[in-house]
């Protein structure tokens, strides 16, 4: 192999993060002083790569989930996605953003409490072009991934915690997101119903080369990871 050869070669092998976040820094003003969440955290997360998020609580870790899934702005640094700068949060571009290419579980799942598991399953595809029999047939495909095609038509104050969790989890993996951002997503969960969604954070991550960023306390997820990363007092470290 000639040197330009050689040169083209090492470019293409070159895999870009999916998200970066570059000297990230998130300081909350308040009356009683200033509280500094995240100190210059820089993390670069690629393709079909799973890294857990670790720390104690009140160390930063969902801050830089919200950064990072466009729902919060840095007081300083940059999120980047596949090498350009995200669109800035609490515009329509950053709404389109994270609906097409993020997909966010909560603690608290943030279910809509008015819709069924599977209407609720079937929101971040609204705005896509699938026809509305496609929708569904994708929600429910999500819904029995995690064990809940007997469900689908509870609303979420017919459903336990955990069943809760669940179906916000469905509904973060339905569209086959870039990057899942998941807040202690196992934490509600059971054993067998734990290993069951890790299990799909899996089958996504190998099939569709879906990165997973995992904020947890939970040994059977920092068993599964790739990579962790641990912040304390918003320090970020590998």
């Amino acid at each position: 192999m000639n040197g330009d050869a050689r040169e083209i070669h090492a470019t293409a092998s070159v895999v870009e993060p999916c998200v970066a976040a570059v000297g990230i820094s998130k300081i909350y003003r308040g009356r009683a002083g200033e509280v500094v969440a995240l100190k210059r955290a820089s993390l670069s997360l690629f393709p079909g790569q799973m890294c857990a998020l670790l720390g104690p609580s009140g160390s930063g870790k969902s801050t830089l989930l919200h950064i990072l899934g466009l729902l919060d702005a840095p007081t300083s640094g940059r999120v980047v996605y596949d090498g350009a700068d995200a669109p800035s949060p609490g515009g329509r571009a950053a709404d389109a953003f994270r609906r097409t290419r993020i997909g966010f579980l909560f603690q608290s799942g943030n279910l809509v409490p008015v819709l069924s598991a599977l209407e609720n399953v079937e929101i971040p595809l609204l705005q896509s072009a699938l026809s509305g029999a496609q929708r569904r047939e994708r929600a429910r495909s999500a819904l029995a991934q995690v064990g809940l095609s007997h469900r689908e038509h509870h609303r979420p104050a017919g459903l336990s915690g955990g069943e809760q969790q669940r179906v916000a989890a469905a509904r973060a993996l339905v569209a086959e997101p870039d990057i899942v951002l998941a807040d202690e997503p196992t934490a509600s969960l059971d054993a067998a119903a734990a290993t069951r969604l890790l299990d799909c954070f899996a089958t996504l991550q190998q099939g569709t080369r879906t990165a997973f960023l995992i904020a947890t306390h939970d040994a059977r997820v920092t068993e599964r990871v790739d990579r962790c990363c641990h912040v304390c007092d918003g320090v970020l470290a590998e």
